[in-house]
């Protein structure tokens, strides 16, 4: 079942369609899958753990910029490649 609103009613994929899978796959040990079905799955994961330990707070404020808007440019990228092989 597809939980994703925007894939569900536009009938196209979203630009984070596939991140909650890669998660998954990345918990279960299957980190080719994981980088197969979204690429930016591992970087999240990372992210995610990072914050709950709060050592995003030794990251500077530059380096959380660059991060962000490059993290932003890569999932758009992605996203029109998927809309162009569609």
């Amino acid at each position: 079942m597809n939980w994703c609103l925007v894939s569900h009613f536009l009938h196209i994929p979203c630009p984070g369609c596939g991140l909650t899978t890669s998660i998954i796959e990345l918990l279960q040990g299957h980190v080719r899958q994981s980088v197969a079905t979204h690429p930016l799955g591992i970087i999240v994961a990372v992210w995610v753990v990072l914050c709950c330990l709060r050592l995003h707070a030794h990251v500077s404020l530059r380096v959380r910029e660059v991060l962000g808007v490059s993290f932003v440019v890569v999932l758009f990228l992605r996203w029109g490649l998927q809309l162009v092989h569609l």
